[in-house]
């Protein structure tokens, strides 16, 4: 049985180069706040899902619509500026050893 309208599923190969990003593809962005390249506040994003705070657009992150991930990398000695947000975020550390 056909529905009318219905599209065919995406074959396996668009949706795994569309739908799945890895660590090593992401490019580091060291712009992506306007404090991160002053001493002591220095980061970089790594975007993941959606473009996140910054705004930017990022042709290698998988699209959305309500939702970003990414992931900072933050070298030692360096830490974040405070911030304030009305959303809610959930986040996590590692220490680089």
């Amino acid at each position: 049985m056909t529905t009318v309208g219905a599209t065919a599923p995406a074959p396996l190969e668009e949706l795994l180069r569309t739908r799945v990003a890895r660590f090593v593809e992401r490019v580091p962005d060291w712009d992506a706040f306007a404090d991160a390249r002053v001493e002591g506040y220095r980061r970089a994003q790594h975007r993941y899902i959606g473009a996140g705070a910054s705004g930017k657009t990022d042709v290698r992150a998988i699209p959305a619509e309500h939702f970003t991930l990414s992931v900072m990398f933050v070298p030692p000695g360096q830490g974040n500026a405070a911030t304030a947000t009305r959303s809610r975020r959930c986040s996590s550390s590692s220490r680089a050893r």
